[in-house]
């Protein structure tokens, strides 16, 4: 269970009240025609999709906003790092990896965008070349198409942007706390230069201190998309079963092709940074082990021990704090995928 920490909630209603009632009316209507019994199963499986796709974004843009202050805090402190350091080493090492970290960053977001993007776009020409509306709004008549397509563009549009918005902020969060535990891993290996030796209890005492910060950060991170990761979890294996369905039946609909590649990017995202974030933080106490530290002094090999001490627990992206997230579930969920797709394949 995530931490209860003292900002928690302490942020304008409206700033996940309004996102969370767009979603759930969303659900709504996209159950209202779910209920409609003259579909047929393409296009059910297709309101099932989406209505778990509004689930997890609703669940991803509320959990961001309800904890605002943590979110604004982090940023804040990556901000921080940006300024100059009295350890000159710390210094230029921070600001090679924030330049590597932007870049990656930068990188990351535009494949974000264009993924999604490509997506949205590709829908809503496939529903309005079909005349397919996912949404059925209460009231209005089916004699009147235009109404609910209306509808469903400006309910998909909202849930692409808040989609969007939501991973980019876990994305560069992400991105910004491997960079800086890949700053440690660099500040370390400088004592094993001969030069740095009689300053190593300044060095070893600065990353003890940035270790304590970034390892702060990583807990608020993890009590930001606790319920995040989950949900992102179940319902992608969710979407890429149900995607590999319908791909049976529309091989040559190219819209169906997109929405598979955004489930497959926005899950293996998740599974590459909590994959990272265990490789990196296993790598400090390796780096620790790994300094000459027999030519240090005591009271430096002391400092030496205790960074060790805190570095031996790795960290890494768990759902619902019990199943590890990472490059060995990818594989997992992609081989039941491929079983399930080849079982209806066969029973077709």
């Amino acid at each position: 269970m995530p931490r209860k920490d003292k900002t928690s909630g302490k942020v304008s209603p409206g700033s996940f009240i309004i996102p969370g009632v767009i979603e759930l009316v969303g659900i709504l209507l996209l159950i209202l025609k779910l209920l409609d019994n003259d579909e047929e199963s393409t296009s059910l499986t297709v309101n099932i999709i989406l209505i778990t796709g509004f689930v997890q974004i609703g669940t991803k843009i509320v959990s961001i906003a309800y904890f605002e202050n943590e979110v604004q805090d982090i940023f804040l402190w990556i901000h921080k790092l940006f300024e100059l350091h009295e350890n000159t080493i710390l210094a230029e090492i921070i600001r090679e990896h924030l330049y590597k970290t932007q870049k990656l960053a930068s990188l990351v977001l535009r494949i974000i965008v264009s993924l999604f993007g490509l997506t949205y776009i590709s829908m809503i020409i496939y529903f309005y070349k079909t005349q397919y509306d996912f949404m059925k709004v209460p009231f209005i008549m089916d004699d009147y198409p235009l109404i609910h397509r209306i509808v469903s563009s400006i309910f998909l549009t909202f849930t692409t942007f808040f989609v969007v918005t939501a991973d980019s902020t876990l994305v560069v969060l992400g991105i910004y706390l491997i960079g800086a535990f890949n700053t440690i891993s660099s500040l370390v290996k400088t004592l094993n230069d001969s030069k740095n030796i009689p300053d190593a209890g300044k060095l070893l005492t600065d990353a003890v201190i940035f270790h304590g910060e970034v390892l702060r950060k990583l807990m608020s991170f993890y009590d930001i998309f606790y319920y995040v990761f989950l949900i992102q979890i179940a319902t992608s294996v969710f979407f890429l079963l149900f995607h590999f369905y319908l791909l049976i039946y529309v091989l040559d609909n190219f819209a169906y092709y997109t929405m598979i590649s955004a489930s497959l990017g926005q899950f293996g995202i998740f599974c590459i940074f909590g994959q990272i974030i265990h490789t990196t933080t296993e790598r400090i106490f390796t780096d620790l082990y790994q300094t000459v530290w027999y030519e240090m002094k005591i009271e430096d090999q002391r400092i030496l021990l205790m960074m060790m001490k805190i570095s031996q627990k790795t960290y890494g992206l768990k759902a619902a704090g019990m199943y590890d997230i990472n490059l060995d579930m990818f594989i997992q969920v992609i081989k039941l995928c491929y079983s399930f797709c080849t079982i209806l394949y066969n029973l077709a």
